[in-house]
């Protein structure tokens, strides 16, 4: 993801590495980016490790309906939580205290936008 992406017109091309190793490239793509990006991201989740709950600090520059997703190191979703994103600093808690120890990401997503991922760790 660009996090900073340049005003008016910009061209990307996405390239994967499977696996196995082979590489595939997509053709180049035009994408025209009109006034200011939005930006969303995870300021801190604590505690972490955690035992029950985690509190999510957040901060938005937009308003939103948004989903906070939980994943699991296999990529399977474990957890998903309807969220109110308001612009500015949030705080919200994930009573996830029924997940087997382990790792997980956890990721904000309010339509298109979506933070980078943050690593929970779940402890016994």
């Amino acid at each position: 993801m660009d996090g900073s992406p340049h005003s008016d017109i910009s061209y990307y091309r996405l390239k994967q590495t499977d696996f196995g190793g082979q590489i595939t490239e997509l053709p180049i793509r035009k994408v025209e980016v009109n006034g200011a990006a939005m930006i969303i991201q995870i300021i801190r989740a604590y505690p972490n490790p955690f035992r029950e709950s985690v509190v999510v600090e957040f901060a938005s520059d937009f308003a939103a309906s948004g989903t906070m997703v939980i994943t699991n190191t296999n990529g399977s979703r474990v957890h998903i939580q309807p969220v109110n994103v308001r612009e500015g600093i949030s705080n919200l808690t994930l009573n996830i205290g029924d997940l087997a120890a382990g790792t997980y990401i956890l990721q904000l997503i309010a339509g298109e936008v979506r933070t980078e991922e943050h690593r929970l760790i779940k402890s016994q």
